[in-house]
């Protein structure tokens, strides 16, 4: 008689379980999978904007006015009095040690 029952509580599951697929309509094509290229993975090409570097370039002889004139400045222009005290105590602090 248990197993009766059993059988009869294992055929209403699959029923209802068919029913409902049934019921549920035709089944969903699953959507389909976009395809990868290469361009998805790596960043787009830009330009540089660093300039070039040169790695070997020819050695100057020497200074032209012209190549000094915006790094050179005048020591004694308008500090004339300031130089004279400092070179003036310097040759002070030397002299008192000599015996």
């Amino acid at each position: 008689m248990l197993v009766v029952v059993f059988l009869l509580l294992i055929l209403m599951l699959v029923q209802s379980r068919s029913g409902r697929d049934e019921a549920a309509g035709p089944p969903v094509p699953a959507p389909e999978t976009p395809v990868l290229s290469t361009e998805d993975f790596f960043l787009p090409y830009e330009p540089d904007f660093v300039p070039p570097v040169l790695l070997e370039r020819e050695p100057k002889d020497g200074w032209t006015g012209e190549d000094a004139r915006p790094f050179w400045t005048d020591p004694m222009e308008g500090r004339e009095e300031v130089w004279r005290r400092r070179i003036e105590s310097g040759i002070d602090a030397l002299l008192e040690h000599v015996p």
